[in-house]
């Protein structure tokens, strides 16, 4: 293959679809990174924005007598970490 001077082999014609979509996920995984890295929410960056939400709102009502169904596991760790060692 010739473009603008430069040969390449053919094989750079043979990317499969999954190749594409690595690319495509590593380029989304960087702009979430770089956007989150600047303080600008973007779409990319969203399931990031909640997981650190749900680890602050967890470590706040860790000492506390309040709970709710999705903060009980991380309750139950810690209160015995030894029941979750490994074997």
């Amino acid at each position: 293959v010739f473009q603008d001077g430069s040969v390449f082999p053919a094989a750079v014609l043979d990317i499969s679809d999954d190749v594409l979509i690595q690319k495509f996920m590593s380029g989304i995984a960087n702009m979430a990174a770089f956007s989150r890295e600047l303080g600008i929410p973007t779409e990319a960056g969203l399931p990031h924005a909640f997981g650190n939400a749900f680890r602050n709102i967890a470590a706040l009502v860790a000492d506390i007598d309040f709970t709710f169904k999705e903060v009980e596991e991380v309750k139950k760790f810690l209160a015995d970490p030894t029941a979750y060692a490994a074997a």
